[in-house]
Order: structure tokens, then C-alpha cells, then sequence
């Protein structure tokens, strides 16, 4: 039997990396909108894992990576540990880590552009609208420095109240 195949997924990176799902059913057999949603679906998460994998594999983003965390940890004055935690952002490499500190468990990674700070397991009960009113992304206890020095600079903030 001759099968003839239709594209139902596909994925593809500036690098070079690219993921096609090609699907083949009998004429008479129409695929649903809900199975090809979630063959799509299936096709982002092998792209994700492969990427991920090529990513984890490279000796220039193991060095980037660990360079990025080591400048993560640096923002902290007095860490008491450090453990670093999956990326809650995405399925990246870039470290996230749950820093003890003196106020307790500060959570810190990036998340694109900017570096995600949630302090809710602290006992600095601060809201980030009273504590950084003229910044803009924040939720309760969660914001987005953008960059280093902002992150430094939350930081302080936080440990000193």
C-alpha cells in the first residue's frame, strides 16, 4: 500500500535543530481537530526534550550556564545555602536556585530577560506594590529585576527589612 503522508507538527530553530511530524491514515479517515491538537502538543515537547538535550550537551552552554549561575549566587551578600532547582520558566538549562538566607528561602532565576526574585517563603511578608512601587512586573511576593544590578538591588532591600 502506497500511504501519503500530511504534515500535522512542526518546529524548527535558528540553529539549525527541527522537528516534523508527518501523519499518514487511510482516505476514508479524517483526522479530528482534537487529535491533531494534540499531536501538535506532543511535537512541542519532543522539540523541547531534543533541544534541551543539545543544549545540556554543549561544552558552550555548560560554561555559559555555570557562569550565569555563579553570577546568580554573587548577588547574595551572605548566602547560608544554595541549592539549585529546575528552571520554573522553561525546560532550559539556565540554573534557578532556592538561596537560604538569613530571612529565609529566597527563589531566583531567569526567566528570559529579566531575573525572577520570589521571596514568599521569607519572613519579609512585604508586598513587592509597597516594597517596589515604581517597578512594574510583580505579583505579591515575586518580581522581575531587569539585570544584575536590579536584582542586587532588590535583594538588599528585602534582606534589610
Amino acid at each position: 500500500m502506497n500511504l501519503t503522508y500530511e504534515p500535522v507538527s512542526g518546529c524548527e530553530a535558528s540553529n539549525g535543530v527541527g522537528l516534523k511530524i508527518m501523519v499518514a491514515l487511510p482516505p476514508e479517515i479524517k483526522m479530528s481537530e482534537k487529535m491533531e491538537e494534540e499531536i501538535r502538543h506532543c511535537g512541542y515537547r519532543l522539540y523541547d526534550m531534543l533541544q534541551h538535550d543539545i543544549h545540556a550537551s554543549d561544552p558552550k552552554e555548560i560554561a555559559a550556564c555555570k557562569k550565569e549561575g555563579e553570577e546568580l549566587l554573587a548577588l547574595f551578600d551572605q548566602p547560608i545555602y544554595a541549592e539549585q532547582i529546575p528552571n520554573e520558566y522553561d525546560k532550559s538549562n539556565r540554573p534557578w536556585f532556592l538561596v537560604t538566607t538569613k530571612i529565609g528561602h529566597i527563589k531566583i532565576g531567569w526567566r528570559k530577560r529579566v531575573i525572577v526574585l520570589d521571596w514568599s517563603c521569607t519572613t519579609n511578608k512585604g508586598r513587592a506594590v509597597d516594597l517596589f512601587a515604581d517597578d512594574v512586573t510583580k505579583d505579591v511576593h515575586m518580581i522581575h529585576a531587569w539585570g544584575y544590578e536590579k536584582a542586587k538591588e532588590y535583594i538588599a532591600k528585602l534582606m534589610s527589612l
